[in-house]
């Protein structure tokens, strides 16, 4: 390699290049913008709240590299394009490991580096999220090798915690004390604490009876008022949802909300035109009222 200090060179593309001329290409700024439009497909057709991070690595950080491991740089270097999604629950963080891992279109599973584990251990804390190495499965380098990307899932308290040890300890301006190193450790409890009691709540609540009717009327009222200001009535309208939703075909109560939109998106006319017809407001608005046994009266609609 000659005198590293004067003498470095990364490796980008599968070419080697001086460092202080690394080409821009088209390709490798847009490997970001691809990668974040793949992992946005899945979060969006299952119902996922998130942040998404995406970035290339540095030339710097190429040139650190390439002192640590010399000859397998490229090789060894597995996060050239990397992702960081930060979800609510530990649960979400799961959900989304599973769908990646099975591939989706453009990314291939290639293996993970699961730091979850260390929260099985007593005596070491830390970030507790999952590495998840994906490679494309339509893009390649100049020689036709493929290239890898690393996707790092973690929920929205451990990327807190993570945001300020990649800047206290990872890559400090200076070398923090053991004060500082400790308070850092007493956080990432913090945060574990955070996170396993978030993911009880949860699932106390997903146990009520009432909890699939109501996630599937919240849903429903999203899409309702953006046909009309008219309000309704929850309590009613869950006592409905109760009756007919064993006849409705809807799959996961979670997956509700995209085949709902759908449903919108292709009837929305249709909709429109049957409530202008005989909704509230329409000459059969009265026509279509029942009573209650206990002697309330509701519109049905």
């Amino acid at each position: 390699m000659g005198n590293r200090a004067t003498n470095v060179s990364v490796f980008w593309g599968g070419t080697p290049h001086d460092a202080g001329t690394l080409p821009s290409t088209v390709a490798s700024r847009q490997r970001p913008r691809f990668l974040s439009a793949s992992c946005s497909k899945p979060l969006s057709s299952r119902v996922f709240r998130a942040r998404i991070k995406v970035r290339t690595k540095e030339i710097g950080s190429f040139v650190k590299k390439l002192r640590k491991y010399e000859d397998c740089c490229w090789e060894k270097t597995t996060d050239k394009v990397g992702a960081q999604i930060a979800l609510h629950t530990l649960d979400d963080v799961q959900r989304l490991y599973d769908i990646l891992k099975a591939g989706i279109p453009g990314l291939e599973y290639a293996g993970e580096t699961d730091k979850t584990t260390a929260t099985h251990q007593p005596k070491v804390f830390g970030c507790a999220g999952l590495h998840v190495q994906m490679r494309f499965t339509d893009q390649s380098t100049r020689d036709g090798e493929q290239i890898e990307c690393e996707i790092q899932l973690r929920t929205q308290s451990q990327d807190a915690w993570a945001y300020l040890e990649h800047g206290l300890r990872y890559k400090p301006v200076i070398a923090p004390s053991d004060a500082v190193s400790r308070k850092l450790e007493r956080l990432s409890v913090l945060v574990e604490i955070f996170d396993e009691e978030v993911k009880s709540m949860i699932a106390e609540i997903e146990r009520d009876p009432q909890y699939e009717t109501a996630l599937i009327l919240r849903q429903a009222e999203r899409w309702f008022f953006t046909f009309t200001t008219e309000p309704g009535e929850s309590e009613l309208s869950l006592e409905v949802l109760d009756l007919v939703k064993s006849s409705m075909s809807y799959g996961d109560p979670t997956e509700y909300a995209q085949t709902l939109a759908i449903f919108v998106d292709t009837h929305r006319r249709q909709i429109e035109d049957a409530l202008n017809d005989y909704g509230n407001g329409s000459a059969y608005e009265g026509d279509f009222n029942y009573t209650r046994q206990d002697g309330r009266h509701c519109p049905l609609s």
